[in-house]
């Protein structure tokens, strides 16, 4: 794998997720007026917990993406801003469809659930860690993926 393919994920998920925390928007969040609550929700991959051959870089930037979610939720707990992720598994969107169509056959038959994650799987989990119930969740990884990753 060429160091250009090896990093292009890494970066893009990187700047997406890291650079508006870096930015100064976390400083902006916790001294804008809105102190005392605030909820950040960041996506990761199933993945993280698989053993892919070549997707080694992909991987690592979703690791990436935890361990940012994990900082920042010790970091901004006292503003009373908690920070989640979610880490579904393949999502059918546009995106992924431009991928191998095989990997729609194959992964739904090692889920728990044997069908195909739409967008509408991950919304009962995200709108939980934006709402009130979830004041006291912070740092924490949601496997929101069929049962795939069951350990």
């Amino acid at each position: 794998m060429s160091t250009g393919t090896w990093l292009t994920p890494a970066t893009v998920h990187h700047l997406a997720v890291s650079r508006p925390a870096t930015s100064g928007t976390a400083d902006r969040a916790v001294t804008s007026g809105a102190a005392g609550w605030g909820r950040i929700v960041n996506m990761t991959s199933n993945s993280v917990n698989l053993v892919i051959p070549g997707f080694s870089h992909y991987i690592a930037s979703k690791m990436a993406v935890i361990g940012l979610t994990r900082g920042l939720a010790t970091e901004l707990a006292d503003a009373g801003i908690t920070v989640n992720a979610v880490a579904p598994s393949l999502v059918r969107t546009g995106t992924t469809e431009a991928g191998p169509a095989a990997f729609f056959d194959i992964v739904p038959q090692m889920q728990a659930i044997k069908r195909v994650q739409v967008p509408e799987d991950l919304t009962g989990t995200v709108s939980f860690l934006v709402s009130d119930d979830a004041a006291f969740v912070t740092g924490q990884t949601f496997f929101v993926d069929g049962g795939l990753v069951r350990s």
